[in-house]
């Protein structure tokens, strides 16, 4: 286990690098440039961002060629459920595709199995390459109106909020019971706000007053937007609004929108539900930047989309960005038009190259 000192020494140069990554263009997040530099990394973190650093003693060296630089990507909303395939699978699916990070909420399982549903997940994906947190599934039975196989009570989640690799509440889906005040759905939120727990939210229907009283109830970020309006009114009422890909949106007419706001910082993309066969045939989130950009965005915001915004809301400091102290997910690409991954590092490991795996998993 590495300590503070170490991380220091390998930063100044009295410890030698794990990996050094030279020849490469930084898309630097914070500032929106784009420079040749070179990249130390001393086991998981980042520890130098400084062309002089090529000068640098490393075990492992990586010839960039002149690629582009970014942060790993960052999924904050979706079902493993949903691609058919279990954590294990799912990490060996998405990686090549840039994704280091994922926020999945397993509320399908849940509604099968309850909490043993979600210790199953959460036990498959430990010593992952893939970062993979779980959401506390909120709404299990998602209505009065269905039936499941499980429930969770409020007692439930205020208890699955204390385990690793629970990272917040799962999407509200049934906001009807927020906008009645539901005691049931009141405690489930009065408990993750007193948790300071990140609330994923869900309200595909809701405007004005309705909408209002919704985010006032906790709800921080909302996937179903479908419509430029709808997107916008969130927006600006203080939610992040998770964009999914082509085969929802019109992304030239979001692009459009987006555009004539200043400086929007609140958006961000996900994948929510992807097929398998979907997975293999367009990727990941790298498909939805790329759709993005070639739909006109610009991809200095495009990338900031999956990468610092969504670190943000999650409240992970140490993600999103390729700076010192940071963990060592970066992927390399050859350009932002096509997008494609040649390159994938996760917590200082390489572990893709030209879209394959080259890491063994457990």
């Amino acid at each position: 286990m590495s300590t503070l000192s170490d991380y220091v020494d390998a930063s100044i140069g009295r410890k030698t690098l794990s990996l050094l990554i030279t020849n490469c263009k930084l898309l630097n997040v914070y500032t929106g440039e784009l420079y040749p530099t070179s990249i130390g990394i001393y086991k998981d973190r980042i520890v130098i961002v400084d062309g002089q650093a090529a000068k640098r003693e490393a075990t492992e060296k990586i010839d960039a060629k002149g690629m582009i630089a970014l942060p790993g990507f960052i999924d904050t909303h979706l079902h493993v459920e949903s691609s058919m395939v279990t954590p294990f699978r799912f990490a060996e699916a998405v990686l090549p595709h840039g994704t280091t990070t994922a926020y999945a909420d397993p509320h399908e399982i849940a509604n099968v199995l309850g909490k043993d549903g979600v210790r199953m997940m959460i036990e498959n994906a430990k010593e992952l390459p893939l970062r993979l947190m779980f959401f506390a599934p909120t709404c299990v039975p998602e209505s009065n109106a269905v039936t499941s196989g499980a429930e969770l009570t409020p007692q439930d989640i205020e208890e699955m909020l204390s385990w690793e690799g629970i990272c917040g509440l799962g999407e509200v889906m049934d906001f009807n019971a927020v906008l009645s005040g539901s005691s049931k759905m009141m405690e489930i939120l009065e408990i993750g706000r007193r948790r300071r727990a990140v609330i994923d939210g869900h309200s595909p229907l809701l405007s004005g007053t309705e909408l209002n009283a919704y985010i006032t109830s906790g709800a921080e970020a909302d996937h179903e937007n479908f419509t430029v309006e709808t997107a916008l009114e969130k927006m600006r009422l203080g939610m992040y609004v998770k964009l999914r890909g082509p085969y929802l949106l019109d992304t030239k007419r979001f692009v459009s929108a987006i555009e004539k706001l200043p400086r929007p910082w609140n958006l961000i993309f996900c994948t929510d539900d992807v097929m398998p066969d979907n997975l293999i045939r367009w990727g990941h989130l790298d498909y939805i930047v790329r759709s993005f950009i070639r739909a006109g965005m610009d991809p200095v915001e495009a990338i900031r989309s999956v990468t610092i915004r969504p670190a943000q809301h999650m409240k992970a400091n140490e993600l999103g960005a390729i700076a010192p102290g940071k963990v060592a997910d970066i992927i390399l690409v050859d350009n932002f038009r096509d997008l494609n991954v040649k390159k994938v590092i996760a917590s200082g490991r390489i572990v893709s190259e030209n879209g394959k795996l080259v890491f063994n998993l457990k």
